[in-house]
This record gives structure tokens, sequence and C-alpha cells, in this order.
């Protein structure tokens, strides 16, 4: 099953982008606009440094990638239904898992 569920850091990760939505008291008087495109960069800064730390890896198998791929794949979808569904934002992250 651990091939069709996400891996623990995926779950971490989503974690700490509720704790900082929770905790980050003035971003409810920002415009709209504004805290989407906050957690926009969020997103791709976060999205990005697991990728370049996915490049990093230097010996894996096919399976390994594959994990790796469908790690990728589960945190932009739920990261995806946090800011647009939960929160409410409409962020369309144009980012396409290679």
């Amino acid at each position: 099953t651990f091939l069709f569920e996400q891996s623990n850091y995926v779950t971490l990760i989503i974690n700490e982008f509720n704790k900082a939505y929770l905790n980050l008291s003035n971003i409810y008087s920002m415009p709209i606009k504004a805290q989407s495109k906050l957690f926009s960069v969020f997103v791709d800064y976060t999205l990005n440094m697991l990728m370049e730390a996915f490049g990093q890896v230097k010996k894996c198998s096919s399976t390994g990638r594959s994990i790796m791929l469908k790690d990728l794949k589960f945190l932009k979808g739920n990261l995806e239904d946090l800011l647009n569904g939960k929160w409410k934002f409409n962020i369309n992250n144009k980012r396409e898992n290679k």
C-alpha cells in the first residue's frame, strides 16, 4: 500500500502550511489577492525545494523515482485542495511534475 499513499513528509508539509495559515493573524487584513499571491509563492518555493532535493539523489531505483513523483503529485494536490478548497483562494499552480 506504500506505493499508493503519500509519504509521511508530505503530511508534515501540509500540516506546516495549516499552522502557518492559522498563525498569520495579519494575513486576514490583507486583500484576498495578496493572500493568494503570498501562499502561491509558498507553494512554488516548497515544490521547487522538494524537486531540487529529489534531483540531488544520485542513486535511486525506478521504484524510488516513482515514489518521489507520486509524493510530488500528492503534495501538489493536497496544497491545491487546502488553498482553493478550505481557504477559498483561487490559486492555479501551473507547475507540471516531470
